[in-house]
């Protein structure tokens, strides 16, 4: 399917969102809105020169570039999923690192919103999110629609190119509704070159979690220059109200329904082989120090993962003192060294791949 462009698109001055002043990205416009919650990140044009590729001509080059050493996949296509209420301005510096990573591919941020998170149900977020399945059809392999799940080792010709990063547990909740739509569409699971899950996924458990996720809501209200943090109490009496909302809008729908919640249905969508292809492969990557997602719930996962009949790898980089999707501003440069080994690993021939690190 072809991608029509929008005649008018919408550029997103960041600084409209709530932040600290010295927190907000100068300049502010760095992304196109594509939908309300997808939107593109736009590069700063380099200095055209005759050893450069136009912008135009870059974009439309191959998924595969040669080197001195022979040929090597680069990916198309980088999807990053927002944790939950993650504002724009807080993935620009995930969709920079990508882009200087990986510097002809596109890339596009997802959002997980409030409304996403608890009041849409599964078929209004796989209408949401057509948008971005409509990109991503046009860049997958004309045989992805015919692959079975574990079909023998791929060779460069039907490799994805596509890396998704999902954020937390909020960032997977809007994977699985891609993976829901592709399935729906093409009737296949949802095709990819390597996933990365930045910290989570974390227990779905609300009866174990509960106290997790409301400290996790009130975060952005305790910034250091913020009025809760400076004013004593609010603290807790900031704690108590999300610990309400939550209840309110996990706790009881859940029970009242019997419907699995959506944090819950997001870890399991990691390695439900009808929804994600794989033939992809999985890099986790988490730290002992995180306070909102333990990290035996992301190992339980990461067991999971090797555990299921899989053709991709499984890898992982456990970090000690990093906070919640705080890993990359701590360590960036293992941060983005094991972003890049993983894409190798995930686009060559070897065995599955192993890597923990402790910093």
């Amino acid at each position: 399917m072809e991608q029509q462009s929008d005649p008018n698109p919408t550029t997103v001055d960041t600084s409209t969102f709530i932040a600290p002043p010295d927190k907000v990205p100068q300049p502010t416009s760095h992304f196109r809105k594509l939908s309300p919650t997808l939107y593109e990140y736009i590069r700063p044009l380099p200095q055209p020169s005759a050893q450069s590729p136009s912008r135009e001509r870059a974009a439309t080059l191959s998924h595969v570039s040669t080197t001195e050493h022979g040929t090597k996949p680069t990916p198309a296509i980088i999807a990053l999923f927002g944790w939950a209420g993650a504002p724009l301005y807080a993935m620009k510096r995930f969709a920079k690192g990508h882009s200087k990573e990986f510097p002809t591919a596109r890339v596009l941020v997802i959002l997980c919103t409030s409304m996403t998170l608890y009041f849409q149900t599964d078929q209004a977020a796989q209408e949401g999110i057509m948008p971005l399945l409509k990109i991503l059809s046009g860049h997958m392999p004309s045989s992805s629609s015919k692959d079975t799940p574990n079909q023998t080792r791929r060779s460069y010709g039907d490799i994805p190119p596509v890396i998704f990063h999902a954020f937390s547990n909020g960032g997977l909740i809007p994977i699985r509704s891609l993976a829901l739509a592709w399935r729906t569409t093409y009737h296949t699971p949802l095709p990819f070159a390597l996933l990365v899950l930045d910290s989570g996924p974390g227990s779905g458990r609300f009866r174990k979690e509960a106290f997790r996720w409301a400290n996790s809501a009130i975060v952005p209200f305790l910034t250091s220059d913020s009025i809760a943090a400076k004013v004593p109490g609010a603290s807790a009496l900031l704690n108590i109200a999300a610990l309400g909302w939550v209840t309110a809008v996990v706790a009881i729908p859940e029970i009242a329904t019997g419907r699995e919640n959506l944090v819950s249905a997001g870890r399991r969508c990691v390695n439900d082989l009808r929804l994600l292809d794989t033939k992809g492969s999985l890099l986790y990557i988490y730290s002992s120090g995180d306070e909102s997602v333990r990290w035996q719930d992301v190992e339980s996962n990461i067991e999971v993962a090797r555990r299921t009949k899989r053709d991709g790898s499984v890898m992982s980089m456990k970090l000690e003192r990093s906070n919640h999707v705080s890993h990359e501003k701590m360590y960036p440069e293992r941060y983005w060294q094991q972003v890049r080994r993983a894409w190798k690993e995930a686009t060559t021939l070897t065995d599955s791949l192993h890597i923990k690190s402790k910093l």
